[in-house]
């Protein structure tokens, strides 16, 4: 595509957009940021068993205690 076309697309130019561009972005998609969460303390422990050779540990560690 030609870069003159991405920047009619874009509404902006070699400088960049302009601060009222900016603004009226800001107000229809919000800051540029992502959401984090974070994931509560019991998907933490759940998630260390996410590996197979946690599977086999766990397996050879109950064949022993019997």
């Amino acid at each position: 595509m030609p870069i003159e076309d991405v920047f009619r697309k874009l509404e902006t130019n070699d400088s960049g957009i302009t601060s009222s561009v900016a603004l009226d972005r800001l107000k229809k998609f919000g800051t540029n940021e992502l959401k984090s969460r974070k994931p509560s303390i019991l998907m933490r422990f759940l998630r260390q068993f996410n590996n197979p050779l946690i599977y086999i540990l766990l397996a050879a560690a109950a064949i022993t205690a019997t």
